[in-house]
Formats: structure tokens, sequence, C-alpha cells
């Protein structure tokens, strides 16, 4: 029983906990704080590798895995007594810390950062995006609300996000100006400019960040710099076409998951039977209905959040 349950609450690969046990004591520790009406604020510090994927594709999942180790050994070096390290589903961390002001937990995320920065632990240098979210950054009636653990969750998810998405190596808390808060970043790969125009826009205007490519190299190289959260993929691209795309994603963990839609003028069986042994999510007929793109990505990363 205890080894079932140490599997349970751990990560495989780093031996930390996992999001499943951080989750539930995250909403052990509000319902906690809201009960006693505690004046004491916590913070939660989310920490992503910048570069992993380019480490997985420049050398294999292994080194990729060593990686997540190596951090999370770094993180525990670093971290304070009352801070508890967990790993988040995906290759990213967070340091739960449970007591602290908010600019301590600023210089905690900085030291992080520099630490990183710093080491020759890797295989290669390689940076980390820190997003802070704190208890008493929300008011006393969200703090209460139901469902308040996945509001403070999703903030921190969104911060980490965006402070890789504006150059990585780089710290987003409640202070930080003149920031646009995405909720996920959508690469849209087809040659058409007025495809990509059109729904750049429609998706900005739901919040989510774009990143456009003409070609399957482009679309490749910009998993490198950007973490992708969902892929609208053209079938006749250039160079690359739409399912050895596909194909090169699937080659390591961390983005043979990401939801990846396929267009196509021409939906045929042989189309169909191939995207099925690529595990390609959706294939859209062209021409292309707006509220329907918009709609799958809404319910579809929704829905991977709450995994």
């Amino acid at each position: 029983l205890d080894r079932a349950t140490n599997k349970l609450l751990h990560d495989p690969v780093t031996g930390a906990y996992n999001e499943y046990f951080l989750r539930n004591y995250l909403s052990q520790h509000i319902a906690e704080a809201n009960q006693t009406k505690s004046a004491e604020d916590f913070a939660l510090l989310f920490i992503d590798i910048d570069n992993i994927r380019k480490l997985n594709l420049m050398y294999s999942k292994e080194t990729g895995n060593e990686t997540m180790r190596n951090l999370h050994y770094l993180l525990n070096q670093t971290k304070d007594e009352n801070q508890v390290v967990f790993k988040r589903n995906g290759p990213g961390f967070v340091l739960f810390c449970a007591k602290g002001s908010f600019d301590e937990a600023v210089k905690k995320a900085n030291q992080i950062r520099n630490a990183v920065a710093d080491s020759d632990a890797f295989v290669e240098k390689i940076t980390v995006s820190v997003g802070i979210t704190r208890f008493f950054e929300f008011t006393a009636a969200e703090r209460s609300a139901d469902g308040f653990s996945e509001v403070i969750y999703d903030r921190g998810e969104t911060r980490v996000k965006t402070a890789f998405s504006k150059g990585q190596n780089r710290l987003i808390d409640e202070k930080t100006k003149n920031v646009f808060m995405s909720i996920g970043k959508i690469l849209i790969v087809d040659t058409d400019e007025i495809v990509q125009n059109i729904f750049s826009n429609a998706l900005k205007n739901n919040f989510y960040e774009v990143v456009v490519a003409k070609n399957g190299i482009e679309a490749l190289t910009a998993f490198e710099t950007n973490t992708i959260d969902f892929v609208i993929c053209e079938k006749n691209i250039p160079k690359l076409d739409g399912f050895k795309l596909k194909a090169k994603l699937n080659e390591t963990p961390e983005t043979q998951t990401i939801p990846f839609v396929l267009t196509t003028f021409n939906k045929n069986l042989a189309i169909v039977n191939t995207a099925n042994e690529l595990s390609v999510d959706f294939i859209l007929t062209k021409p292309l209905i707006i509220e329907e793109v918009v709609g799958l990505v809404k319910r579809i990363l929704s829905r991977r959040a709450h995994l």
C-alpha cells in the first residue's frame, strides 16, 4: 500500500511530488486559511525550463529527463524550510511558499533564475521563466469562492507562459505592467495569408497568442522558442507537410500530446487513415468556419487544463 501511495503522489521521472498531490495540497491549504481567517500570505512560483523542447529535439528524451532531475535537485538546494517543490504535468515545477510576503516571493524567484542560469549541472546552459501568484492578491470574496484553487493555479500557469513568451529568463507577477496575459499560444501553419490574418485576429480577440508559420520547417523551429499549446496546420504546406510535421512532433513527449488540427480542402479516406495513425486530433475541411475553429480550441484547451 505504501508503495502504491508513493507512486500516486510522486512524479516518476524526478521523484518530486506530482501535480495531483499539489492540487490537493493547495485546496487543503486554501480551506484552512479561509477557515482560520489566517493573516499569513502564501505564494506559488511556477517555474518552466525555457529551452526544454530544444534539448529534447537536439539530444534525446532522456537528456530532457536528466535536465528535469537536475533542476529538481537545484530547486531543493535553493528552497527554504517552509517551501515545497512540486512537479507539474509537463516540463515544469511549482515552488509552494507556505509563508512570506510578496517581496520575499520575488526575491526567491530571482534567486532561482540566477542559480539556474549560473549552473553547470546541465548538458548545456539553460534558463527558466517564473510566474508568481499569491493568496492575498485576490479579494476575500474571490479567496472564499468555490473553485478558487483552480483560479489561483490557472493564473500562475498563465503568468509563467507569458514570461516565456516575453523573452525567456523572465519573471511575471501581479505588478508587471503592460503585459498581455494570454490563456494559450496557438501555432497556425498555412501559406494563405488571408487564413493567417482572419484566424489570428479571431484567436487574439479571445485572449490567445498566435504564432504563424508558412511551412513545416518554420513550424518546427517555432517550438524551439515558444511554448505552443495548440497547432492548426494545413496538410499541403511546403518543405515539411502537415503529416511529416506531426510525425516529427510525435518523436518527443513534450510535443506529441499537443492538440493538432489538420486542415484540408480534400478530406478523404486515405487522409483520415494517415491522420489516425499519427494521432491527429481533428481534421477540418476548408473553407474553415471561424466560430468552429475558435470553439474547438477553447474546448480542447479547457479540458486539458483540468486533467
